[in-house]
């Protein structure tokens, strides 16, 4: 068997047992790739004489009735399939993390050996971009052929594990004993042509625009024709990009544009247009179709629901989904000063689409609070609201509490005991992300403090100024209860203290109580790969049952 090639390997032998975790040691589902561990009678005690070894490659983890077990971390990796066997991948050693993301070469190397004309792949990393090395059958020729394998395994994959270049060569190198030799690839790339389909900029705004997405991707190369969101952009992107192209023009460009334009052809025509406005649409169809009740999910902070489209595509055939941002992203005169006009806004928009219901709402972090308030109007109307959904959404307790300063103040500082050993306890259950999480949480605010004068002498962009109404309107609202279900999506992943980690301060204001939903993930990685078909999976059960 070729190293490229998948190996079944079956079920575990009697007094064994394999699983597949993440790197949090959390169990996957059947289809994702993880580490492969194994337990049972059959482990050794560890490596006789080398404790440092035995403690990087042993681990306890705790099984379904609270005891603890002993695993050993086997180096490979792979994932279930639906029957219960096990697909090996690969070795750990050969994984590869391009932007930020975690890949599994071999998980695309056998996608490629399966699309026709190809005898040979190898995926490898390079400047952060990965790379596809082929080998065709009788020297069959690649022109034309990169966009249909592309489009192929975009079926199978995240965008993140697309290889960015495609490059022909007559043999694959191999080491002495006999696998593929990564290395020698990474020389032959200085001196092969890619197959890539490469256009380059044919004019000064697609080379402004290509420059600023060069820098903002880590890439080297773009063609005019290349997706944005397929190299690697997504949402907080999107508005740097849209920023920095908006300080070189001169001219208003709401980061809408970047969504319906996401190639550098077509962006630079949206900025070259003559008189062309670019206008933001307040509902937003993530999947159109399907006769189910339609879900609105209104924004989080960022002020668009683009990033939901990888939710949206694992939910039911049958399932409507669509965003709600807001239209004063095109002016800012439009934007509202409370929580109830910015509901009265989206609702407006839902009422043009389906004036009659039943409604299905979700917020997403801020956006909790405004699909709350929208379900309250909805209901002194007398629509019914068939969900009211939080995903990962918090009630901080100033949009809670009446408390005067003294009280808030005292409230603070008793807040910082549980706060610590919420962060001890923590570090010792996951020590590099929460160092992470603490060192980036610091920098932010401190950040906050130094910028605060720079931000002062510079004008505001337009999204700077909907950012701080919206902030008052959040600011100044304060929570009455809602007379229905909340049914709360609740992170698995959680490296930051909240005061209320069961109900995440909803309780006193879900009239007829609070339906609880674990997702995978964190606040951010519950809609990303693999976390997203876990989540639609579980919110499309919850749309199902809700009455």
């Amino acid at each position: 068997v070729m190293d490229n090639d998948a190996l079944l390997i079956g079920k575990p032998i009697n007094n064994t047992r394999l699983y597949i975790y993440d790197e949090l040691l959390q169990a996957l589902p059947a289809g994702e790739t993880g580490d492969i561990f194994i337990g049972g009678d059959g482990l050794s005690r560890g490596y006789v004489g080398k404790p440092d070894i035995t403690t990087l490659v042993f681990t306890e983890h705790t099984l379904r009735d609270g005891t603890k077990e002993k695993i050993y971390k086997t180096g490979d990796t792979g994932k279930w399939t639906p029957q219960g066997d096990i697909k090996y991948i690969g070795r750990c050693d050969n994984q590869l993390k391009i932007r930020g993301f975690r890949i599994e070469p071999g998980e695309i190397e056998n996608l490629l050996l399966g699309q026709e004309g190809i005898s040979e792949a190898a995926v490898v990393a390079k400047d952060n971009r990965l790379l596809a090395f082929i080998v065709t059958k009788n020297e069959l020729s690649v022109n034309g052929k990169v966009a249909g394998w592309k489009s192929n395994i975009k079926c199978f994959l995240p965008h993140y594990m697309i290889p960015d270049e495609f490059i022909a060569i007559q043999k694959m190198p191999l080491t002495p004993n006999g696998k593929t030799d990564r290395k020698a690839l990474l020389a032959i790339q200085q001196t092969t042509e890619s197959t890539n389909e490469y256009t380059a900029p044919r004019d000064e705004m697609e080379t402004l625009i290509g420059d600023i997405w060069m820098e903002l991707l880590g890439l080297k190369k773009i063609s005019i024709y290349d997706d944005f969101f397929e190299l690697g952009g997504h949402s907080m992107l999107a508005i740097q990009a849209m920023t920095r192209l908006e300080k070189k023009t001169g001219k208003r460009l709401p980061v809408a544009s970047l969504f319906e334009a996401t190639t550098i052809e077509k962006l630079a025509e949206w900025v070259g247009g003559e008189g062309k406005s670019v206008t933001m649409d307040c509902l937003l169809p993530l999947k159109a179709s399907g006769r189910k009740p339609a879900l609105y999910i209104v924004h989080g902070y960022d002020m668009n629901v683009f990033s939901f489209t990888t939710v949206a595509k694992h939910l039911d055939q049958d399932q409507p989904v669509f965003g709600l941002q807001p239209k004063s992203l095109n002016n800012i005169d439009l934007a509202p000063l409370t929580m109830e006009e910015v509901a009265a806004e989206y609702i407006a928009e839902i009422f043009e689409r389906d004036p009659v219901g039943p409604y299905a709402l979700a917020g997403y972090s801020f956006g909790g609070y405004i699909a709350f308030e929208i379900a309250r109007q909805l209901k002194k109307m007398g629509k019914k609201v068939k969900m009211l959904a939080m995903f990962d959404a918090y009630a901080y307790s100033e949009n809670t509490d009446h408390d005067d300063h003294s009280q808030k103040l005292k409230k603070k500082v008793m807040r910082q005991f549980p706060k610590a050993q919420f962060v001890f306890s923590s570090l010792l259950r996951q020590p590099k992300e929460t160092l992470e999480y603490q060192s980036l949480f610091l920098k932010r605010k401190l950040k906050e403090i130094i910028g605060a004068k720079e931000k002062a002498e510079k004008a505001p962009t337009q999204e700077d100024a909907v950012y701080e109404r919206y902030e008052y309107a959040y600011r100044h609202y304060k929570l009455v209860p809602f007379d229905g279900v909340i049914d709360l999506f609740r992170v698995t992943t959680r490296l930051y203290f909240l005061d209320d980690p069961k109900f995440l301060g909803w309780g006193p204001f879900a009239g007829q109580g609070i339906k609880i939903h674990d997702i995978p993930g964190d606040h951010k990685t519950f809609i990303q790969v693999p976390n997203n078909r876990d989540f639609a999976r579980i919110l499309q059960k919850a749309l199902d049952e809700a009455v």
